[in-house]
């Protein structure tokens, strides 16, 4: 009589008769087999060794053990990012039903948090999660809570790595802060700029930008993780007053601030019908545009006038911080480098995608929920980071800063 052929030896052959592509689609197919079988006996393995450490060996009458065997009921793990079914045992002593600790540790262990993350950061709800991995695999799916609670430890995770990481090892020249909001939460973020045109996420903080202590503690948490600057830096900030108080606090005269530009203009633009913001918002835009300092200031001047005649409010918001807004062109700044530092417009494009990625989000909470979603999304973000335009003309730059600081008559105040 002849054996029948083992498994393998049948896979073999299979392989043989199917095209390259097929076969590693086949060989993936059966490696993914195995992993799960190989799996689910370890974790049926873990569960005998548990049950027989707590009621002792089956059929043995020991009457020390701590508790009996109760049979055994349907449950779950999760495990590969999904909900996996099992059978797990069940025990009883005097108190009632015993929970197995690695029945619990498997459904606590989540390997797959990431996965959720990414999918959640990439606009799929919590909502939706679960037809997603429906679609994905005939196993149980996770549920709306399970992805809701994977994706708040990861998120956690990465607002915890943006506060907490290492800064040391590089020399930064410009630094910007900006603040994103979402249903009244505010998130203070400060991202770096290194002398060899890299950016970074320096760090992150919930609270109004208009609240100096929340910044403060922002910037006290940079330095505390081995930030090292050139010595004069440029510092890029919206108009809020906490933000540049906060900022010269920490680093003095050695603070040279540029005031964004498109804040400025937004800010004047608010005070003006709107039959007159198209008008203002060419002529803003002109004078920034304009290389020397002097031409610039000279149009803005201009602009001021004629605005007294219609608003105060717009000319007097046109007239504070001025000359911050024109620092760029006291530092004689190459045009690339000019368009990068003249407004926080690069810190305002990760902002953008921590909306995007949000947007599904209906119901914005506490308990640091948008920090959570903003440290996400700008580390997904962080990765794609690029090197500034121009940044060969940092030197240059960094040359400029100490010049104008040392120059009191062009010290910006």
């Amino acid at each position: 009589m002849k054996k029948s052929k083992s498994k393998s030896t049948k896979k073999q052959a299979e392989l043989r008769l199917v095209a390259p592509a097929d076969a590693h689609a086949l060989i993936r197919e059966a490696l993914r087999q195995e992993l799960h079988r190989a799996t689910l006996q370890m974790v049926y393995r873990l569960f005998q060794d548990e049950i027989t450490a707590l009621c002792g060996p089956r059929h043995a009458r020991d009457r020390d053990a701590e508790a009996v065997r109760g049979g055994s009921e349907k449950g779950s793990i999760l495990w590969d990012g999904k909900r996996r079914p099992v059978r797990r045992p069940r025990a009883r002593d005097e108190d009632g039903e015993v929970t197995l600790e690695s029945y619990a540790a498997l459904n606590d262990y989540d390997l797959f948090s990431d996965e959720v993350q990414q999918l959640l950061i990439r606009g799929i709800s919590t909502r939706d999660f679960s037809e997603v991995t429906r679609k994905l695999d005939d196993d149980l799916p996770l549920s709306k809570s399970s992805a809701s609670r994977a994706f708040i430890r990861a998120s956690q995770k990465d607002l915890d790595l943006i506060n907490s990481r290492d800064l040391a090892g590089d020399e930064y020249c410009v630094i910007m802060i900006d603040g994103i909001e979402k249903a009244g939460t505010h998130v203070i973020t400060a991202l770096g700029f290194t002398t060899q045109g890299h950016k970074r996420i320096l760090g992150l903080r919930e609270g109004a930008s208009e609240n100096s202590a929340v910044v403060k503690d922002l910037l006290q948490s940079v330095l505390d993780r081995n930030l090292t600057t050139t010595q004069y830096v440029l510092f890029v900030l919206d108009g809020a007053k906490a933000l540049r108080s906060a900022v010269k606090a920490h680093w003095g005269d050695q603070a040279i601030v540029q005031r964004c530009q498109l804040h400025k203009i937004r800010n004047v633009l608010s005070y003006l019908p709107k039959e007159l913001q198209r008008t203002v918002e060419r002529r803003m835009r002109n004078a920034y545009e304009m290389k020397t300092y002097d031409q610039a200031l000279n149009e803005l001047k201009k602009l001021i006038k004629w605005l007294r005649d219609r608003s105060d409010k717009a000319a007097g918001s046109l007239a504070e911080g001025l000359e911050e807004t024109l620092t760029v062109h006291r530092l004689d700044l190459p045009a690339l480098l000019r368009t990068t530092f003249r407004s926080t417009n690069p810190i305002e494009s990760i902002f953008d995608k921590v909306k995007t990625r949000g947007r599904r989000v209906k119901n914005w909470k506490a308990d640091n929920q948008l920090a959570r979603w903003s440290a996400s999304a700008m580390l997904l973000h962080e990765k794609k980071f690029k090197r500034i335009k121009g940044y060969r003309q940092l030197p240059k730059m960094i040359a400029s800063l100490e010049n104008l600081a040392v120059d009191k008559d062009k010290m910006v105040a």
